[in-house]
């Protein structure tokens, strides 16, 4: 799968906010006695967003190998 360097980069900075978004929500709702369930989902929602971040990582250090 290729992308434009520049795509990775935006996509990679555009999950970043997501999670920090998430992360913040994550810790209001523990705070704030957030159901489980709704915890759950929360955490679910944030380690989907990691692992599409740590992809996109990867295939952004793949394609600037391929560039030098």
């Amino acid at each position: 799968m290729f992308f434009n360097q520049s795509d990775l980069d935006n996509e990679i900075r555009e999950l970043h906010l997501k999670l920090d978004e998430k992360r913040k929500a994550f810790d209001e709702g523990m705070k704030s006695n957030m159901s489980f369930e709704d915890l759950r989902v929360l955490y679910a929602e944030i380690k989907a967003l990691a692992k599409r971040q740590d992809l996109l990582f990867e295939e952004s250090n793949l394609q600037k190998g391929w560039e030098d």
